[in-house]
Parts: C-alpha cells; sequence; structure tokens
C-alpha cells in the first residue's frame, strides 16, 4: 500500500519542529513493513536527508532555502475604530478565516503539484502531518483525486466555520492526546471518525542513555535541562523564578541547560529580555544556553532533571517522553496533553505555572533523595514501554490504513 505523507512545516531556522522528528519517527516504524512510505515537504530542510535513510521517495515541493520569518509590527494604540473592528473580526473568527483562504491561494501552484504527485505515484491514501487549517492544498488535491485522506492533528483544532465544513470532507482523524481529541469534537467531529494515537519514540534508530545518579553531599552541580523552541508560550522565563526560589532555600549548586533556539523577531526579543533578567538578577552562572542540538548530543550529557515549562496547553508533550526514553525525572506544567503523559508525584511531577513556589519541596527532594529520584525514572520508564514505544504502534497505524481501504 503506498501512503503520501504531507508535512507544511516552515523553515524558520530554529531547529527542527517536533511534527518534523514526529514524521521522521512514523516513517522509520514502517520500516519493513507492507506500506511504502512517499514523503511531500512543502519546504525545504536539510533534515528531508534522514527521510532518504528511511528508503522513503522525498519530494520538496518549496526548495528554496530561504528562512522565513514572522513579522513584528507596531500597532498604533489610538486607532480605536480599527481595533473595534479587529475585536468584531476576532470573536467572528473573520480574520483568521480571511487567512485561510489567503494562503489557499497563494498554495495554488502546491495544489497542481501534489495532485501530479498523486497520479504519479499511484498513491492510495494520503496521511497529512500537520492541521487541515495549514493544508487546505493536500486536502483539494485529495478531493481532485477521489485519494482517502487522513489528518494527523499534532495541534488544537482551530473552530472555524469555513474549515469546519472541509473537515467534514476528509476520511479519518488521528489525535496525539485527548486534548486534541476533545478539541476535534468541540468542531463538530464526530467520536468515530478520530483515532487516539499517542506521539511515541522509535527505539530501533536511539541510543538510549543510563540513568546519572547525583550525590547530594559531593556538592556536584546538580544538571536541570530545558528543551524546546525559546518563545513565550514555552516558558523559558519560569526557570528564572525557579534558580530563585532554589537559592532562596539555601540550594546553589545547579546549573540550568536550555536546548533550543528563538527563530523569529518576537521569540528573539523574548530571549533578549530573559537575558537581560538574568543579568540583572545576578544568575548567569547558572544558565548555560546551548542552541540547537541533535537528541543524541542533547541526552549524552549527563542531566538529573528536565524542567518543561509551557505556559500555555501542549498538544502532547513529546520532549517529556524523550526524557523518560532517557532514564531522566521530568517536571512539567499540568496543561494540555502533558497532564495524560505524567502521573503525577509517580512518573514525574506537575505543577501549576502561577505557583512556582511549589516547585522548591520536589526538586530538592529529588536532590536529597537518590533512591526515590532512581524509583521515579523506574516508573517513567515503564510508562514509555507500554504507552510510547515504536514497539506497539506499528500494528495501530497499519490497521487505521486497512480500515479506510475497507470503507472505501
Amino acid at each position: 500500500m503506498k501512503v503520501l505523507f504531507y508535512e507544511t512545516a516552515t523553515n524558520t531556522g530554529n531547529g527542527v519542529g517536533g511534527s518534523l522528528v514526529s514524521l521522521l519517527n512514523l516513517v522509520q516504524t514502517l520500516e519493513n513493513s507492507k506500506i511504502i512510505p512517499i514523503v511531500v515537504l512543502k519546504n525545504y530542510f536539510d533534515y528531508y536527508i534522514d527521510y532518504e535513510k528511511t528508503g522513503a521517495k522525498v519530494y520538496i515541493l518549496n526548495k528554496s532555502k530561504r528562512l522565513k520569518f514572522t513579522k513584528v509590527t507596531n500597532v498604533k494604540k489610538n486607532n480605536i475604530i480599527k481595533n473595534i473592528v479587529k475585536k468584531i473580526f476576532s470573536i467572528l473568527n473573520i480574520s483568521n478565516c480571511i487567512q485561510v483562504f489567503k494562503n489557499m491561494i497563494r498554495n495554488r501552484i502546491y495544489f497542481f503539484r501534489l495532485v501530479n504527485i498523486i497520479k504519479k505515484e499511484n498513491i492510495e491514501i494520503i496521511h497529512c502531518n500537520s492541521r487541515l487549517e495549514l493544508s487546505i492544498e493536500i486536502m483539494l488535491a485529495a478531493k481532485v483525486t477521489k485519494t482517502q485522506i487522513i489528518f494527523h492533528y499534532r495541534g488544537e483544532a482551530q473552530n472555524l466555520f469555513c474549515i469546519n465544513f472541509l473537515r467534514k470532507k476528509a476520511d479519518k482523524f488521528i489525535a496525539i492526546s485527548n486534548y486534541i481529541k476533545n478539541s476535534l469534537i468541540e468542531t463538530g467531529i464526530t467520536k468515530d471518525r478520530i483515532v487516539l494515537l499517542y506521539n511515541w519514540l522509535n527505539e530501533i534508530s536511539m541510543v538510549k542513555q543510563p540513568y546519572t545518579s547525583y550525590n547530594y553531599r559531593d556538592n556536584q552541580i546538580f544538571k536541570i535541562l530545558s528543551v524546546g523552541r525559546i518563545t513565550p508560550w514555552k516558558g523559558q522565563h519560569l526557570l528564572i523564578e525557579i534558580a530563585e526560589t532554589l537559592i532562596n532555600n539555601g540550594f546553589v549548586n545547579f546549573n540550568f541547560y536550555i536546548i533550543g533556539e528563538a527563530g523569529d523577531q518576537h521569540a528573539i526579543e523574548y530571549l533578549k529580555n530573559i537575558n537581560s533578567l538574568i543579568k540583572i538578577k545576578g544568575l548567569e552562572s547558572h544558565f548555560k544556553f546551548l542552541g540547537t542540538k541533535s537528541f543524541r548530543d542533547i541526552y549524552s550529557a549527563n542531566y538529573h532533571l528536565l524542567i518543561h515549562t509551557s505556559v500555555r496547553p501542549e498538544p502532547f508533550g513529546r520532549v517529556i517522553i524523550e526524557a523518560m526514553f532517557n532514564n531522566i525525572p521530568v517536571i512539567a506544567t499540568d496543561l494540555g496533553g502533558v497532564k495524560e503523559i505524567i502521573i503525577d508525584g509517580i512518573t514525574g511531577f506537575l505543577f501549576n505555572p502561577n505557583h512556582i513556589d511549589d516547585l522548591n519541596p520536589i526538586i530538592m527532594r529529588l536532590i536529597r533523595n537518590e533512591e526515590y529520584r532512581a524509583q521515579i525514572v523506574r516508573k517513567a520508564s515503564e510508562t514509555f514501554k507500554n504507552n510510547f514505544s515504536g514497539k506497539n504502534k506499528l500494528e495501530k497505524l497499519i490497521n487505521i490504513y486497512q480500515n479506510m481501504k475497507t470503507i472505501h
């Protein structure tokens, strides 16, 4: 069975996003199966080579290597009428729908290329790795070629009247968490058309790192990891508050190692503000910004704890299962799909981003009680094997495709 995998991610120079990594894991999982993957990337990434290494055929629609940045403009605050109109448009979702149709017109050239690829490769099923809101061109190409299509929702569904109509024409949806599944249901999609399929890691292609012990009495540096795009909603600024809390309670032998880059101008300003605040508070020695790194480079550095600080609901939380796989305990904000990964106090810890002080006793217990930290890691490792291992996902994925063919 030939399946076309479509990815719309944009190259912002901010490293490789979670959707691209998840799609690679998916394609790797299909190796030696009856599924023949054809990967179509809307935009150019050097990362495409990793897809080719799996044996998959790869098409790139936009081969330009030019980075795309989000423009930040100044809004005049004194234009009352303009602001009122914008507010009305926002409430009615009119501006979002206008943007959707603008994108559809802009992407018309990709529609024709997709139709040609679908016909040339005799595609039987299209698996879109992006939300329909971001990939109308593949939906239209599927309908023109009469090819079944499944949308893999890795982000919250927008409840837009212009999109809801098109969603009803899709054959199937995959949601990466119940949080995302519920967002689809709120747009009018019935439960029977949605399959819950958590993200996973393909362990065959990864080197698992051993557990790193820590001795509180040796005055070792306790190494705290943070991984993710540097942007306001990822909440890296919370790490400053956590650092202050630890110091105020008498513990200073720690460092934060921040993996990730700021991709657009807004994020760059955010990073500047974080660095400025770190300097003002005299915390420079506790923060190490390491930029973008590979999976292997990140987890081979023997970290003792990962803190995940998103201040907006995460669709899933891929970094969390990566840490679980690599025997690193996790503390994360209790928002979105993260709550489906971590059982608080058993396989990790959840916290309210508005109550940073609550973290101090948790972190200090992990620092002082090595057996307790090792116990959390063991339970998390079991959770990973049962719920997020690629070994038990292949059969479910193939069943989804086969059921679609049967119904068709």
